[in-house]
């Protein structure tokens, strides 16, 4: 941790790590990712070790209709706990404030955020990826692993239906993505 009182940069790793992190798991669109709150988004139904719901109220999803909620994979939870115990608190920020903030401890904006998350993965991979493109992978694995269910992808990424399920494709650099992720509110659902 002596390497995060070094400089700005650790902590930048340290923010883009979870911010990863959480798209791998929920693939949210950059506006909500940008804006988690622990306090407003996050609800530790067991405990502070057991498990990590994300609830983001209807007003602030694109649709404004549904809420989006998802349960956070355990060990997402536990580096995301590690990270507000950790490196919000030795920043001086609020752990159960905002997650994603600057040095001077404000909450970072989405174009900011996004912009870090496309240079470290470029930086580190050697990839262009952006943080919608997150939710094109999560649309895009699903199908890989559910071929047949195009009805479950549409709702879980909130796309408008029906359509013919070839029409869910789109050839981006030869690989095949699911092209119109708005959002994903209805993730979760039954």
């Amino acid at each position: 941790m002596r390497a995060l009182e070094k400089g700005r940069l650790l902590f930048v790793d340290a923010q883009m790590a979870v911010a990863i992190d959480v798209q791998l798991a929920v693939g949210l669109r950059p506006q909500n990712l940008s804006a988690l709150n622990w306090q407003r988004h996050f609800l530790e139904v067991d405990g502070p070790r057991g498990r990590l719901l994300l609830i983001i109220p209807a007003a602030e999803m694109k649709s404004g209709k549904d809420e989006f909620s998802a349960e956070i994979p355990s060990d997402v939870a536990r580096r995301l706990r590690w990270y507000r115990r950790t490196i919000l608190t030795r920043l001086g920020a609020d752990p159960n404030g905002d997650l994603f903030v600057t040095a001077k401890r404000i909450r970072k904006n989405q174009r900011t955020l996004t912009s870090q998350i496309l240079k470290i993965i470029k930086r580190r991979l050697g990839v262009h990826m952006t943080a919608h493109q997150f939710r094109h992978v999560l649309g895009n694995s699903y199908l890989d692993a559910n071929p047949n269910d195009t009805e479950t992808a549409r709702l879980l990424l909130d796309m408008p239906g029906p359509r013919p399920p070839a029409s869910m494709w789109a050839p981006r650099a030869g690989v095949p993505v699911v092209p119109t992720m708005s959002s994903s509110s209805n993730r979760g659902r039954d």
